[in-house]
């Protein structure tokens, strides 16, 4: 037998040993790790975003919430035709930016749910096959483990950097915060078409509940969406 020969038990095995023993080994485990990562990442949001309609809907008000098409509008209330083209108006803009706070709030939950998902899995696998390599050393491990666990501690490192740098938490709660104003705001408009008086017993004719849904919807108008990249390590980007 040479020097350079593996030696092997059988002859189907050769090949598999050599190849572990490659750097093409290595660039092959790698790829399916980062594919892996890859799948996880696009996928699991959809997974959560499935999941937490269950228990996010029902708390919160008309979430899930089918929309007539047009609101009950009672016979005390006495409009013009502008007034009720207008209200009818603000209805709209207001459903419409309810329906997109919440749908904003909900993915950014199911983002900053699948970060703190993979930051658990993937800690754990590392410190495993952190686990086996002290064990075997460094040298002596197989690589397909140092590689799980530098794939690993990478994963770890990118979505615990996630929620910090994208503002999950901030963006969950003011998009929830508009949110529950936009409803709030949509209630009372309903309330006052139906039975001709608003919650706001300083508003007393309809010109006064179209100007206070204006201004209202001008202190609301923002699309809330946070990103901190000072909180990336060692970043140093100039964003004026």
């Amino acid at each position: 037998m040479s020097a350079n020969q593996v030696p092997t038990t059988s002859g189907e095995a050769a090949p598999v040993r050599v190849f572990a023993q490659s750097p093409w080994a290595h660039v092959a485990i790698t790829v399916s790790f980062v594919l892996c990562t890859v799948f996880l990442i696009y996928e699991l949001p959809l997974v959560t975003l499935r999941m937490i309609d269950g228990y996010m809907t029902g708390p919160l008000p008309v979430a899930s919430k089918s929309f007539p098409a047009e609101p009950v509008i009672g016979k005390s209330l006495v409009l013009s035709e502008g007034e009720r083209a207008r209200l009818l108006e603000q209805l709209t803009e207001i459903r419409s930016l309810e329906r997109h706070h919440f749908q904003v709030m909900k993915f950014v939950y199911s983002l900053y749910h699948v970060a703190i998902e993979l930051t658990l899995m993937s800690s754990i696998l590392s410190a495993v096959c952190l686990f086996k390599v002290t064990r075997q050393g460094w040298q002596n491990s197989s690589p397909f483990l140092r590689n799980a666990f530098l794939s690993f501690a990478a994963l770890t490192a990118f979505a615990g950097a996630l929620p910090a740098a994208f503002s999950h938490q901030e963006n969950i709660s003011e998009n929830k915060s508009r949110y529950l104003a936009y409803s709030a705001l949509e209630r009372d408009n309903l309330t006052y078409l139906a039975i001709g008086q608003h919650a706001n017993l300083e508003l007393k004719t309809p010109e006064d509940v179209i100007f206070y849904n204006d201004k209202t919807l001008k202190v609301l108008d923002d699309y809330s969406v946070f990103m901190d990249v000072s909180k990336l390590p060692h970043t140093q980007i100039n964003l004026k």
